[in-house]
């Protein structure tokens, strides 16, 4: 029970009181009230998906504990789909290890640790938020000196002096040509392009598991081909890179996280970091008005896909009352159907 005594001065009224009161128990009652305790640690199953993708919700998890005032605590990869490539020497369960060691992270006893709810979602809505400037700068000092410590260095394909770029291009074996899961060839054409520009002393490098057609374009544009490299040593070239294009993937976004130089983003199921120049892209090749774009990410709705700065609606009566896709950019919005794309009406009525 508060117990507040006015001692009303003369001439100030009854009511003056009562509202200093009322302020004072305000102040004392809600803002005096002691805020949740975050807990000790948090931690995060990482999965048994590729490296990108465990890596990236390791660095996630990191970056959500910090900002819950806690610590985190690495589980570590129990398994790893798609370990590496097959120019690699080393025997599964050391590949393993050693990918879980470049992490920078130290594997952990989480048994007292509160397993991070919904940890996307929240990332999603407000990256700039949760991946700050010491974030970053940690998580950047953790993985440079887990690399030097694995003998990974800094690579001899590219040049000092020269502006080295690294171009991602993620195959996407579990969709077809034509989804959110890659890029067509002809917008990476017109990506390297565009930095032949903007760079002319680029030192272009492509980096894929598999050959696919379409690439010989790519190698006349300029492109040094690599071609199912180790993916530590791949990896640590995205990072390297002065340029990182990014594919659509887990992969070269994880590495990105790490970038300190400038990063291209297409659109897929994560935000783009604040600092990336994830608009350039559309903005200087005016690919918005290119409607060979319109079929190229055609994904399922998610919280998480909903908050990126370029997407996809496919609910019926979004876009003119149709099923079309409906691509989004700060430019505007365009309504595609295969290769027809129309200006997006945005009160159009649904169809019944």
């Amino acid at each position: 029970m508060v117990h507040l005594r006015c001692q009303i001065p003369h001439g100030l009224h009854m009511t003056l009181c009562t509202i200093v009161a009322h302020i004072l128990f305000i102040e004392i009652v809600y803002l005096g009230r002691a805020q949740e305790t975050p807990p000790a640690c948090y931690t995060l199953d990482t999965g048994n998906d590729g490296f990108g993708a465990q890596f990236h919700r390791a660095m996630a998890a990191y970056a959500y504990a910090v900002h819950h005032r806690s610590n985190y605590c690495f589980r570590g990869f129990p398994e790893m789909d798609a370990l590496t490539s097959t120019n690699n020497s080393k025997q599964p369960e050391e590949q393993l290890r050693m990918h879980q060691r470049i992490t920078g992270f130290q594997v952990g006893d989480c048994s007292g640790c509160r397993f991070i709810p919904q940890m996307y979602e929240e990332i999603e809505a407000g990256r700039a938020r949760v991946y700050t400037h010491q974030v970053l700068k940690t998580l950047r000092l953790k993985y440079h000196a887990a690399a030097a410590r694995e003998g990974i260095l800094y690579p001899s394909y590219f040049r000092p002096g020269r502006t080295n770029v690294a171009v991602h291009y993620r195959l996407g074996w579990d969709a077809p040509s034509g989804t959110a899961r890659t890029l067509d060839i002809p917008i990476v054409l017109r990506t390297i392009e565009w930095i032949k520009v903007r760079w002319p002393d680029a030192n272009i490098h492509l980096f894929s598991m598999d050959v696919r057609r379409g690439f010989e374009a790519l190698v006349r544009a300029g492109a040094q081909l690599h071609i199912n490299e180790d993916l530590s040593l791949s990896f640590h070239a995205f990072v390297a890179a002065d340029v990182l294009v990014l594919s659509p993937s887990d992969f070269s976004y994880a590495a990105g996280i790490l970038q300190e130089g400038h990063v291209l983003y297409f659109p897929m199921w994560f935000n783009p970091l604040p600092h990336w120049n994830w608009n350039v892209v559309y903005t200087s090749l005016n690919m918005m008005n290119d409607c060979r774009i319109c079929d190229l990410y055609k994904v399922p709705n998610s919280s998480a896909f909903r908050h990126t700065h370029h997407y996809i609606e496919l609910e019926r009566g979004l876009c003119n009352g149709t099923t079309a896709a409906r691509i989004c950019a700060p430019s505007g919005c365009r309504c595609c159907a295969g290769t027809q794309c129309a200006p997006f009406t945005k009160h159009a009525p649904p169809q019944p």
